[in-house]
């Protein structure tokens, strides 16, 4: 009966309708799960894909909620950034409680999901894990192997004050390149499914196109450990990717990679730091000799 088609076509667009409100809300959230190395930049947090196999996700593209997470992450200092700056940040599973995600039941967290209001997922798991990173590198250092296998790191910081002043260690220039993410979720679901649950797979199943990378500033007068915009840098990698000084205490900083698009020089001041900090720990793990005797 024309009353019955009138009302089947009012549920189809009516369904139209929530599909359309879901892509729209959905692409406020910035989830991003390739693989590139990335790290927490929540305070306090050292989690980096080196170290932990968690999840990484993308700062909402939604500006309220964007702002929202910075805030809670203890990262006040981004908040003056344009929101296509903040959306570059990631946050790290650990910082989401378990109904956050689309599996709860399970240990899989490589995807946060909306409730049915459409609502993006806030963090709210907040701790400082700097001595779990490190215990993790001192007492498994051959995971951490690849990414440092030269000998720089036995260098005094009279040597690299030396280095300093030659021509090896002038500032390369680097170009933000493009980078293509290449996201697919695995076997679709079977063909019949209710309306939630057709949401739920528009939801899962997407790529991600090429995305240009821009910065604000250039980094080539910034040090990457202080953040302070100083003279006296020196270059933290060789062109081979190795860490150039001080690679022993490098080496607990997993999350400092080349090219991972952040500033890749450090000051003197710091490497000093750095020397007396890896000299302190050495010293700590060498004393646990002294009990086994």
């Amino acid at each position: 009966s024309p009353i019955v088609a009138s009302q089947n076509w009012i549920n189809i667009v009516f369904k139209l309708l929530k599909v359309i409100e879901f892509k729209i809300k959905r692409n406020n959230l910035n989830i991003i799960n390739v693989n590139m190395v990335k790290r927490c930049s929540a305070k306090n947090c050292y989690n980096s894909q080196l170290t932990h196999k968690i999840a990484y996700f993308g700062y909402p593209k939604n500006e309220i909620a964007a702002r929202k997470w910075a805030k809670l992450a203890g990262r006040e200092d981004i908040l003056n950034k344009k929101l296509d700056n903040i959306t570059k940040y990631y946050l790290c599973s650990d910082h989401f409680s378990s109904d956050a995600f689309s599996n709860p039941e399970t240990e899989d967290k490589s995807y946060l999901r909306l409730n049915k209001t459409f609502s993006i997922p806030i963090p709210t798991i907040f701790k400082d894990n700097l001595m779990e990173n490190v215990k993790s590198v001192v007492e498994h250092p051959e995971k951490f192997q690849k990414y440092s296998r030269n000998t720089a790191g036995d260098k005094t910081i009279k040597s690299i004050k030396r280095s300093n002043r030659t021509s090896s260690l002038k500032k390369s220039s680097t170009t933000p390149e493009k980078l293509k993410f290449n996201y697919n979720v695995g076997e679709k679901k079977p063909q019949e499914l209710t309306f939630e649950e057709e949401v739920v797979e528009e939801y899962l199943d997407y790529t991600y196109e090429e995305i240009d990378i821009k910065r604000e500033d250039s980094d080539e007068s910034y040090c990457r450990l202080c953040a302070k915009n100083v003279n006296n840098l020196t270059l933290i990698f060789q062109d081979d990717g190795d860490f150039y000084p001080c690679t022993d205490c490098l080496r607990l900083l997993p999350m400092i990679q080349k090219d991972d698009g952040l500033p890749q020089y450090v000051c003197m001041e710091c490497l000093e730091k750095l020397q007396s900090c890896a000299d302190t720990l050495n010293g700590f793990v060498l004393n646990q000799n002294l009990f086994c005797v």
